[in-house]
């Protein structure tokens, strides 16, 4: 049994991969809820034992060594897997001159979207940044962009202007009017808005890179803050990332 870990800025997902190739995906956690070692103990409960692990991380140096701890303690047998971008893996050719430089996150979206579709492929992942990746027909990874997202701008504004920082909590929910009535409104509407118009730009950018002839996925766990302003043929799937390591843990099976 493998165990697939997506470490990102804000929470960590995970999920088993069975010697079939089947993937169950468990419960989530933020980093400031969770510890390494609670939620290894958690994933223990599910009666798994793995013999590797598979990580990507773009957490950070310091949690990743935390995590690895966590891992090494509760599972002293298994092997760990750090993925990291290179120049071609999995049918997939990075755009990157230095592929180390591309996020693992990223990487293993575009991983898990070649083994998932086949033709062109344009992901747009909301976390706590927004990215863009295309992959062409042939596999060759063109490129993308980097973002700031929904809580990364919200942070900005309460933390680089001292009269909003005052100005309470966000409803995430509805769409928001164009026009705001009170500071936190205006706020909401203002990174709706922004999200919103860099959505509208990508697709219009992507149907002149290949009109009709991609697949738009869009994944990441910001993801419910979007929903309603994406293209109705978006295909949404939030656990790419984990289906790109299923796809590496397979390649070493």
């Amino acid at each position: 049994m493998k165990l697939l870990l997506d470490v990102g800025n804000s929470r960590i997902k995970w999920a088993w991969l069975d010697a079939q190739g089947q993937l169950s995906p468990g419960e989530p956690c933020l980093h400031a809820q969770e510890s390494a070692g609670k939620l290894m103990q958690r994933i223990a409960g599910t009666g798994q034992t793995p013999d590797a692990v598979y990580i990507s991380n773009v957490g950070g140096a310091t949690l990743g060594e935390t995590l690895g701890g966590a891992i090494s303690e509760r599972w002293p047998g298994a092997t760990l897997h750090w993925l990291k971008a290179k120049a071609e893996a999995c049918g997939v050719r990075c755009a990157y001159q230095q592929p180390g430089r591309l996020g693992a996150d990223r990487w293993a979206a575009l991983l898990g979207a070649r083994a998932r579709w086949t033709g062109a492929v344009a992901i747009l992942d909301f976390g706590t940044a927004i990215t863009l990746d295309g992959l062409a027909a042939d596999g060759a990874h063109v490129g993308g962009l980097i973002a700031p997202g929904y809580h990364l701008m919200l942070r900005s504004l309460h933390g680089n202007t001292g009269d909003l920082a005052a100005a309470g909590a966000v409803n995430q929910e509805q769409p928001p009017a164009l026009f705001a009535v009170d500071t936190s409104a205006a706020i909401n509407t203002g990174i709706y808005h922004s999200i919103r118009g860099l959505v509208a730009e990508v697709t219009q950018a992507l149907e002149t890179w290949m009109p009709g002839a991609y697949t738009l996925v869009a994944t990441g766990g910001g993801l419910s803050h979007v929903r309603g302003i994406l293209p109705e043929n978006t295909v949404v799937e939030p656990d790419l990332v984990l289906y790109g390591l299923a796809r590496v843990a397979g390649e070493d099976m």
